[in-house]
């Protein structure tokens, strides 16, 4: 809970090779405002190896999952 709301944290492993692109999808978190993506609440120990991502909580589950239940005919939640 953050704020009263529901969030989800995403751990992201920093490494050498993979710097620049979490610091380029956390701007791009920022900047981007769209009822399409995930809104960034915000960021947690963006100086440590193990950043976290806060996000809004998607009560119907991952992008992944979502389509893995559309190309089997699953009903999903809309």
């Amino acid at each position: 809970m953050y704020k009263n709301e529901v969030v989800a944290i995403k751990k992201v492993i920093k490494r050498n090779d993979n710097t620049n692109e979490l610091e380029r999808e956390i701007l791009a978190m920022q900047q981007c405002r769209s009822q399409y993506l995930l809104h960034l609440v915000g960021v947690s120990e963006l100086n440590t190896h193990e950043v976290k991502l806060v996000l809004h909580y998607m009560d119907g589950g991952d992008l992944q999952l979502y389509l893995v239940k559309k190309r089997k005919n699953v009903a999903t939640q809309q």
